[in-house]
């Protein structure tokens, strides 16, 4: 059965998608560290859209982050120009892969993909823990969620 046309290139299935919570997860981390005081989120140089194009070149490739307080020198150290740009970088990475990101602050995320041949969305959210637990409808937004189920599955 032919599948109707799609609003988005890349759809995921379940097993992909959670193959890739684990990276969410990292690159949130690193994301979330950036954002730590000072804060570009609150100066106002926090990117509200993306894809936002750098200017081609990365500062991310070669920093390599820790789950500890070391960093908090070196990242202090940044100015905000090249916090906002390592977290450009990062969330991109994210979108490259068809990720859509919803909330950078919440680690909200949607993975396209299909469910019964229409088109949905598998909503991942940090704090769901270490797979996807909820879908919606591509038009129903978070409001929307439901729980994974035999339809998804």
């Amino acid at each position: 059965m032919e599948r109707p046309m799609s609003l988005f290139e890349k759809h995921f299935t379940l097993e992909e998608a959670n193959g890739l919570v684990p990276h969410v997860r990292t690159v949130f981390a690193k994301v979330h560290q950036l954002m730590q005081e000072p804060n570009p989120a609150s100066s106002g140089l926090m990117p509200s859209r993306l894809p936002i194009n750098g200017n081609g070149h990365s500062l991310s490739k070669g920093l390599e982050f820790k789950n500890d307080d070391s960093m908090g020198p070196i990242l202090a150290g940044l100015k905000d120009s090249d916090r906002v740009q390592l977290i450009r970088e990062l969330l991109e990475d994210l979108n490259g892969r068809g990720i859509v990101i919803q909330d950078i602050q919440r680690g909200l995320i949607d993975f396209p993909g299909y469910g019964q041949d229409n088109e949905i969305l598998l909503c991942y959210e940090l704090c769901d823990g270490s797979e996807i637990v909820a879908w919606h409808g591509i038009h129903d937004g978070y409001a929307g969620r439901e729980p994974l189920d035999p339809y998804i599955r």
